[in-house]
């Protein structure tokens, strides 16, 4: 029996530059959404989101590459695996190959990888769909590095409250929670006008966690310092209970499965976060794709007709079980954004009747799913539970 349940987050990051010269503001960029990069995405399988901000890069190329180009008033459809221009516009170009195509406006909209160039104006796509006219943004996704980083820079955090924190707020079936951090650089030797920037977690120019141009650039002079405030910020669905028609093998695992807790702040049991010195506090983290420590664990509750406590930001509850143990994680494989943790129950383990299953950091519960008829487990029987988080990011067209 493998009964399977499934935590959905989405990831976005924004930012500000201030440029300080004396320790006064005088400059400064409003709010800018961020684009993370496909090494970005990727690198949240394997490491805690917080960490993969705490260093900026600034560059100064005079014409940088893109991140994203816009189709303005041209439409796009798709037919099968081929998206095309309505009335054969020109707008693809060869090296459009291994860039992401999203249709539509805002954060909705489909999204597919230009796997071919067949002409100016249509190109081969990694999924085949049926697509109505719309339209839609090439995103240049897979420019993992700065053009030109400026050489001599280091950052340190900004202490307080006030610039670096982790925070939750619900709207309806999501979670969003915010990590924050400020960080200011050296001074810079010599006037630049900075046009890129990205962060990454050790800050090599390489595979960065998300890039973007600032046009027409940010003009520092000698003694300058430059200060980011960067937010990465999660949208976890799931706390709205739902009804999961049955997913198990050997037994009816319907029921219904709601997040209950993330537990941020001072504990940071569900995600990673920031302490106000710019710290990141990973504690246990067990929401957190990387996660992959002993704490993990999956719960078989045994508390009859119980209900599914309401969504908590803080700590979480602690439902009555006839067992739990560790949960192993899987092996990541790239490209699929999904990680894995499993369990398994022996013939002498877990025996009883199962009411449901929670996610959990020790025993405390974080994820549950609710079996709308209980089965019994005997020792004759084993039992793998597998818990799966998927995750992906959040592009703004």
């Amino acid at each position: 029996m493998i009964p399977t349940a499934q935590l959905s987050q989405a990831s976005a990051l924004r930012y500000r530059l201030e440029t300080i010269r004396n320790g006064e503001v005088v400059a400064a960029l409003p709010w800018v959404d961020h684009m993370i990069t496909d090494a970005g995405l990727e690198a949240l399988a394997g490491a805690y989101g917080p960490d993969l901000i705490v260093n900026p890069i600034v560059g100064e190329a005079p014409s940088p590459t893109p991140v994203r180009r816009d189709g303005g008033a041209i439409t796009f459809s798709q037919a099968g695996d081929v998206l095309s221009t309505d009335g054969a516009v020109a707008f693809f170009v060869a090296a459009d190959v291994g860039r992401l195509f999203k249709f539509g406006a805002g954060t909705e909209g489909a999204e597919c990888y230009v796997a071919e160039y067949l002409s100016a104006s249509s190109v081969r796509v990694d999924k085949s769909a049926t697509v109505a006219a719309q339209t839609g943004v090439i995103w240049y996704t897979n420019t993992a590095a700065l053009l030109q980083p400026i050489a001599g820079l280091t950052w340190s955090s900004v202490a307080g409250a006030a610039y670096n924190y982790t925070s939750a707020t619900v709207s309806g079936d999501v979670v969003t929670i915010t990590h924050q951090t400020t960080r200011i650089s050296t001074a810079f030797a010599a006037a630049k006008t900075i046009t890129e920037i990205a962060f990454t977690p050790g800050g090599a120019n390489a595979n960065v966690f998300d890039r973007d141009t600032i046009q027409p650039g940010a003009g520092v002079l000698i003694g300058d310092q430059a200060r980011v405030t960067v937010q990465l910020i999660y949208k976890v669905s799931g706390v709205t209970p739902v009804a999961v028609p049955n997913f198990g093998t050997g037994c009816d695992t319907a029921g219904t499965s709601a997040l209950v807790s993330i537990s941020i702040g001072g504990d940071f049991f569900g995600f990673a976060g920031f302490d106000s010195d710019g710290y990141v506090n990973k504690n246990w983290a067990v929401l957190d794709p990387a996660a992959a420590h002993g704490n993990v664990t999956i719960k078989l509750i045994s508390a009859a007709g119980f209900a599914l406590p309401a969504f908590s930001a803080g700590a979480a509850g602690n439902l009555s079980n006839l067992a739990y143990k560790p949960a192993g994680r899987y092996g990541y494989a790239s490209g699929s954004r999904v990680v894995e943790y499993v369990a398994t129950f022996t013939t002498a383990e877990g025996n009883g009747t199962i009411h449901g299953f929670a996610f959990c950091m020790g025993t405390s519960d974080m994820f549950i799913h609710k079996l709308a008829t209980p089965f019994a487990k005997t020792n004759e029987q084993t039992l793998a539970v597998t818990f799966r988080k998927a995750f992906r990011r959040l592009l703004n067209n």
